[in-house]
Parts: C-alpha cells; sequence; structure tokens
C-alpha cells in the first residue's frame, strides 16, 4: 500500500483520538500552516523552457494564516498595454494557477477546494494547461520535509515524481530582485536562477543553489531597491492616460510583481503623468550622465540613486573587459570589446 492509504488510517485514527479528549485539544488548526510566499527553487517536473514548450517561470505558492492558498506561476514578460494586446499571457506577470485551501496533518499537506485558474500562462496553445498541470495544488496531497529552519520546505507526491523544493521570500525582496533582474536584459532561461543564488547568497533557504556571497555586492539591496522604483515609474506612466478629460484607463494589466511606493501615485490626469514621465527622465540622467535638474524630485533615496550608478558602471566595466563583479553577479559571459 502507498503512503498515501496510511495517511487515511492515520487520519481517521487521528479523528478519532480528538473526539475521546475534546478539552484538551484547544491547539489552533493553523498551527501548522506555513504562512508566506514560497518560491520554487529545485528541479521542475520537466525541462518546459529548455524545451521550449513554455516560457521561463517560478512556481509561488501564497499562503495566508488561515491556509488560504494562490498557486502563481511567475513569469518573465513585462505587462503593458501594448504587450497585452499582442499577447494575453503578457496581461499578468504571476498569472493565477490554481487557489485552494491546505490543512497540515504531521508531515503531509492536504489541498481542498481548489479551484483551477483561468489566465493564460503561456502564448502557445498548449503552455497553460501544460503548466496548470504541474502546478503543486494540480495534486490533492504531497509529504512535506522541513529544513534549513523552516524556511525550505521538500516536496513529495509520493508517485515516484521528482521532489520540488521551495523557499521561503519577503515579497518585496522577490520584487525587488526580479527588478534587478531586467537591468541588464539577458535570458531567463540561461540566468535567472544563478543569479537569484547570488543574490540571495548568505540566506540558508537559497543554499541548495549554490550561490556565491562574494558575487554579492555590498551595494546589492539599494540596487535591487532602485531598479525596482525605475520599474514601478515605468509601469505608471506606461497606463494611458487620457488627455481629454483626464480619467485614467484601465487596461487588463496585473502587475502583482510591481513594487509600490510612498513617492509614487496614479496619475489622474495627463499633467500629472507628464511630471512622472520627467521624474523617470531626470533620474535616468543622474544613473547615465551624473547630471539632472535639481528642481525635479526624484522620489528616491541617494543611496539608491548611488547604486544605480554603480551598477550601471559595473555593466559598461564588465561588457568592455569581460570580467567583474557585474559579471560575476549574472553569471554573464561578456567578451571583452
Amino acid at each position: 500500500m502507498m503512503w498515501w492509504g496510511f495517511l487515511m488510517i492515520r487520519r481517521l485514527i487521528l479523528g478519532l483520538a480528538l473526539l475521546l479528549s475534546a478539552p484538551a485539544f484547544a491547539q489552533s488548526a493553523d498551527a501548522g500552516i506555513p504562512a508566506g510566499w514560497w518560491i520554487s527553487i529545485g528541479d521542475l517536473p520537466v525541462e518546459t523552457s529548455k524545451s521550449g514548450i513554455v516560457r521561463t517561470f517560478e512556481e509561488v505558492l501564497i499562503i495566508d494564516e488561515t491556509g488560504m492558498v494562490e498557486d502563481r506561476i511567475m513569469t518573465f514578460g513585462q505587462p503593458s498595454p501594448s504587450n497585452c494586446a499582442s499577447d494575453p499571457s503578457l496581461c499578468h506577470d504571476m498569472p493565477l494557477a490554481w487557489k485552494g485551501k491546505l490543512s497540515v496533518d504531521d508531515d503531509v499537506w492536504i489541498f481542498s477546494e481548489r479551484v483551477e485558474g483561468t489566465e493564460p500562462i503561456d502564448r502557445m496553445e498548449a503552455g497553460s494547461p501544460l503548466l496548470r498541470a504541474l502546478a503543486i495544488l494540480a495534486r490533492n496531497g504531497w509529504r512535506v520535509t522541513s529544513e534549513a529552519d523552516g524556511q525550505r520546505l521538500v516536496l513529495d507526491a509520493g508517485d515516484g515524481s521528482p521532489e520540488r523544493v521551495f523557499a521561503k521570500i519577503d515579497p518585496q525582496t522577490l520584487k525587488r530582485i526580479r527588478a534587478a533582474f531586467f537591468v541588464p536584459q539577458i535570458s531567463a532561461a540561461d540566468h535567472w536562477r544563478c543569479f537569484l543564488a547570488n543574490a540571495m547568497a548568505g540566506n540558508a533557504a537559497f543554499d541548495t543553489l549554490g550561490g556565491d556571497p562574494a558575487h554579492r555586492p555590498e551595494w546589492f539591496d539599494d540596487f535591487a531597491r532602485g531598479a525596482s522604483y525605475l520599474q514601478a515609474l515605468r509601469a505608471i506612466f506606461d497606463t494611458a492616460v487620457s488627455d481629454t478629460d483626464g480619467a485614467t484607463q484601465t487596461p487588463p494589466l496585473d502587475r502583482r510583481l510591481v513594487a509600490e511606493f510612498d513617492t509614487l501615485g496614479t496619475p489622474t490626469n495627463a499633467e500629472d503623468r507628464d511630471a512622472l514621465v520627467k521624474r523617470y527622465q531626470q533620474l535616468l540622467m543622474r544613473i547615465y550622465a551624473n547630471e539632472s535638474d535639481g528642481a525635479v524630485d526624484l522620489g528616491l533615496d541617494e543611496a539608491a540613486v548611488d547604486a544605480l550608478k554603480t551598477a550601471n558602471a559595473a555593466m559598461v566595466d564588465a561588457s568592455q573587459s569581460g570580467s567583474g563583479l557585474f559579471n560575476d553577479l549574472y553569471c554573464l559571459n561578456f567578451r571583452a570589446r
């Protein structure tokens, strides 16, 4: 008998024990719920990205304290009105694969109330169904092993299929790292996992990726914050604003991985949008030309601005010398010019 049969017997015994000891089990049913964001870092069931079946992706489990789960697919497309119009799979940066309810019985996860998502995940007709079939919530249950002081989880379906590995990550950190990854405009299939390993070097949950702390510069956190600010600016003024009545038009975009900033707000008219465009332009002038109009409030702290300038200089150096810290951080192979 497979472990699933033993699981059902164990659950029946456990239920009987609880009925016989009603006053003694005041422990919350949610005590074992691993609330938070969990990103896949292990091998995928099939080499989808390299086979050309679907785009490169990462699965992200978002679990709240009550056990409600959103099983989402983090893509590397950039949602924009034009991209969304030409490809529905580019309307979302983290489309929903499944949602459901998690209950934890010792080392076993059980999913109930499962609902399959309907948002397109991939541009190919077979891509979205394939990714949903590979997602964690496509199965009812998993045996789970906790590692790295509870910050890494190994999931085993019990049927001989490959184990799945997830690391806990702060949502803001993930948004910033993803934004930083876009800076050199490189292939996610070839560089994302290696970059993620270096970006999270020193975090025990990600140590199985083999990142090198020496490849994570001291200015990285400031740089990632700056990169996410630039991304947020572009996302805001990329959203169309009517020049006639000043009403913000809302395209069917879902940007869940774009960070929010107190210094940025959605423009309500063309004048506000133009002000954001000017802020973006002046910020680029500071980064690439070391000059800007001092009268324009950039809305970003100096540490992040300086880190963006440092990263740009490092990228230029890497492209010219074929080596350097930027080369190491992104696992690039620039050739000297």
